[in-house]
């Protein structure tokens, strides 16, 4: 077969790749862009960036059920993001419960009620002697005298509190204007007061102020929230050790369902410490990025042919930062297979495994480089959803069918492996239905491991 049919091959590869998984004209069969993820789905919960005070997108917090404290799923019950604002540290222990603040509220869990409760932040800062700070930084007043309540019934103490707000309806409006606004700002705890520039208002939870003039956030007669969790971080509240955002690298990405056990999880990260070494960074110019395994102590790298098509001077780079020129000793189109060598001494191989004894539901793992997630190498699970898949192109059946999996694949997983939880390679990450630009769950692609054998065998001069 010429090297323009080879190519036309390929291409068409591509396209059938989406073809048999989904029938769409408009879907592709490759990300194009890789914008860098501010959250994504870990085992037991979400990780977020956003909220982390750090430049880029390599540290955050994550929100887990993990241990039985069921924060993540609490989180999005009580409304996500929209309601409480992004995590802004890790869980930590309050007064004997554990709890974690988003930018809005401190969420504490409380297993007597089996549910998480907000903290009363600003009650908080007063009993640890930061009312002058909150008047001098947060132009907040003092808490009134609320001795005269000792003898009311709750229902007039809110009646009480919320009588405050009637002579500012722009501050009561926002204070209403949540979807429960006493679990979400608790009671107010002095008058609205005026403060010069705007007018104030103290609760529970969180600070309401109506401006007089413009500032930088917030135009004249406009209203705005001085966040709970916020101001407990600025005001050096919570435990230093809570607030220092998780290192990106220590987490893997999932698919949203199914989620693995805690010994699941475990296993894996230990699985992946001693792989990482084995899976490397491939770069060639005008090609992208992409990555590659080790195969043996010689050096031999494999990767996907379109990771390095039409350059023929790409480099490697080991997960310790070491970068060699690679030669191409292999680059076929037609099967989207390329093999590399790399002079350099030291290196951690993986071995090819059985993907014939694969699955459906069994768990996997994709390890790649990708600008989409900064660390090296990421790491995403999921579980197989379809064995044995084959194309057939007009000029014959490939040699190899494929895995699709739900674990995500992003820009640059191409050439990557595919583990199962022995760490044996069972498959080559080489694609990702899309319709109309979007990705769609479970239906990553990967080359069975026992179709590449032959080919690297034969290569190699392996028996």
């Amino acid at each position: 077969m010429s090297r323009n049919n080879r190519k036309r091959c390929f291409l068409a590869l591509l396209s059938l790749i989406v073809a048999f998984a989904l029938p769409d004209p408009a879907a592709q069969a490759e990300y194009t862009t890789a914008t860098p993820l501010a959250d994504y789905t870990i085992p037991g919960g979400h990780f977020y960036t956003q909220a982390s005070g750090a430049p880029g997108r390599t540290v955050g917090f994550s929100l887990t059920d993990e241990a039985g404290i069921p924060f993540w799923s609490e989180f999005q019950r009580l409304g996500g993001v929209p309601i409480l604002g992004y995590p802004a540290s890790r869980r930590f222990q309050w007064d004997g419960f554990w709890c974690q603040a988003t930018q809005k509220v401190i969420m504490q869990w409380r297993p007597e009620a089996g549910q998480v409760y907000f903290i009363n932040v600003l009650n908080q800062l007063s009993r640890a002697g930061r009312d002058d700070w909150l008047l001098s930084a947060r132009m907040t007043p003092k808490p009134m005298d609320m001795s005269e309540e000792s003898n009311l019934t709750w229902a007039q103490i809110v009646q009480r509190r919320y009588a405050l707000l009637e002579p500012y309806p722009a501050i009561k409006a926002h204070f209403f204007s949540t979807p429960d606004p006493l679990h979400m700002n608790g009671l107010p705890t002095a008058p609205v007061a005026d403060m010069g520039n705007a007018y104030v208002l103290r609760a529970q939870r969180t600070i309401i102020q109506q401006w007089k003039v413009a500032v930088p956030w917030s135009k004249a007669g406009q209203t705005t929230t001085a966040n709970g969790g916020d101001l407990a971080k600025e005001a050096g509240l919570l435990p230093p050790t809570a607030i220092l955002p998780e290192e990106s690298p220590l987490l893997i990405t999932s698919s949203p369902q199914p989620q693995p056990d805690e010994a699941t999880t475990s296993t894996i990260q230990k699985l992946v410490a001693d792989i990482q070494p084995a899976v490397v960074k491939v770069m060639a110019e005008g090609s992208g990025r992409g990555s590659g395994i080790i195969l043996d102590k010689r050096g031999c790298i494999l990767t996907n042919y379109h990771v390095i098509q039409n350059n023929p001077n790409p480099t490697v780079t080991l997960v310790d930062g070491r970068r060699f020129d690679a030669r191409i000793m292999y680059a076929d189109p037609w099967t989207d297979l390329a093999l590399l060598k790399i002079g350099a001494a030291d290196l951690t191989t993986l071995p090819l495994g059985d993907s014939a004894a694969l699955q459906v539901g069994q768990w996997v793992v994709a390890l790649g480089y990708t600008p989409s997630l900064p660390r090296a190498p990421s790491v995403s699970l999921g579980r197989v959803s379809a064995l044995n898949k084959t194309v057939i192109l007009p000029e014959g059946t490939l040699p190899y069918t494929f895995i699709q999996h739900d674990a995500p694949i992003y820009p640059g997983h191409s050439g990557g492996p595919l583990l199962n939880l022995q760490g044996q390679v069972v498959g080559i990450n080489t694609a990702v239905v899309t319709r109309k630009g979007i990705p769609l769950s479970g239906h990553s692609l990967s080359i069975a491991s026992n179709g590449v054998r032959p080919i690297i065998e034969q290569l190699l001069g392996r028996p």
